[in-house]
């Protein structure tokens, strides 16, 4: 039997080498699923660099098993492996990244919201917008700047494929800001009703200060130096009940409202009840 020990020989060398490659693959794939396996993604270079790290010390394994044997370390085919594996884990990575980034972004508008929320309203619509727009703009730019830090590659790597970031349907950057700006939106809103409140109740007031000193001298008839002075009342008593209904906030003042609504007071209150009174 002597004649057939070199092939027996053979045979078992193969084996070892089928089972060292499968032993280095195994490895890789303990080794791989090791690495980001914390709550959070971990940053892009950490990953890629980590991957490396477990691809040298699944090949470096690899060979040592085959240190003793006369055979060719296969690694072309180790690396055919390990690919496959990478895919698998980057395709995950890829799912924890966008779901993060999509915790970031909700936390981001939470936040925002909150802050619009403690601003006391009716206020001045320019004051608001200048508030929204600073908040957003500080809020995009530190979901932006910590994207940008994460997104970094690191060292580049020899044995394998680079990670990259996932696609996003929408840049999270634009996502968030455009979130943003619908939020200030709602707020700016909220803001324009209350005050819209305000004017209503102003020309409410004006309207009943009109008909009171109107009624007052409905029975009376007057000559046209009283009602002259009659129409100046009534325009006196008309403005400053509309103006006191605003002086809680001075800034209604300046708004384009105000004259909006103090035209219609004039048109459809003033103007029109003095004019039937004198009729």
């Amino acid at each position: 039997m002597f004649h057939e020990l070199p092939s027996l020989w053979a045979t078992w060398t193969a084996q070892v080498a089928e089972m060292s490659l499968q032993d280095a693959d195994a490895w890789f794939a303990s080794l791989l699923h090791s690495v980001d396996a914390g709550e959070d993604p971990v940053p892009l270079g950490q990953f890629n660099t980590e991957v490396e790290t477990a691809r040298e010390k699944a090949i470096l394994f690899y060979k040592e098993l085959l240190r003793d044997f006369d055979v060719n370390p296969a690694v072309n085919k180790l690396q055919t492996r390990m690919a496959t594996h990478f895919q698998h884990k980057l395709a995950v990575y890829h799912e924890r990244i966008q779901r993060w980034v999509g915790e970031l972004i909700l936390q981001a508008k939470e936040q925002v919201a909150k802050f619009l929320s403690h601003i006391d309203t009716p206020v001045d619509p320019d004051v608001l917008r200048r508030n929204c727009d600073n908040v957003s703009k500080v809020t995009a730019k530190q979901l932006s700047d910590r994207l940008n830090v994460f997104s970094m590659k690191g060292p580049s790597v020899k044995l394998g494929k680079s990670a990259l970031m996932p696609a996003f349907s929408v840049d999270p950057n634009v996502q968030l800001t455009n979130d943003l700006r619908t939020l200030a939106g709602m707020r700016e809103l909220e803001n324009e009703k209350e005050i819209m409140l305000f004017f209503k109740s102003a020309v409410a007031a004006a309207d009943e200060a009109v008909d009171r000193e109107i009624k007052s001298n409905g029975n009376k008839l007057l000559g046209k130096a009283r009602l002259k002075e009659l129409m100046d009342l009534v325009n006196v008593k008309c403005w400053q009940a509309f103006d006191e209904r605003l002086g809680q906030h001075k800034w209604m003042m300046f708004v384009t409202h105000y004259k909006t609504h103090k035209a219609l007071v004039q048109t459809e209150t003033v103007e029109s009840r003095l004019a039937r009174f004198s009729a």
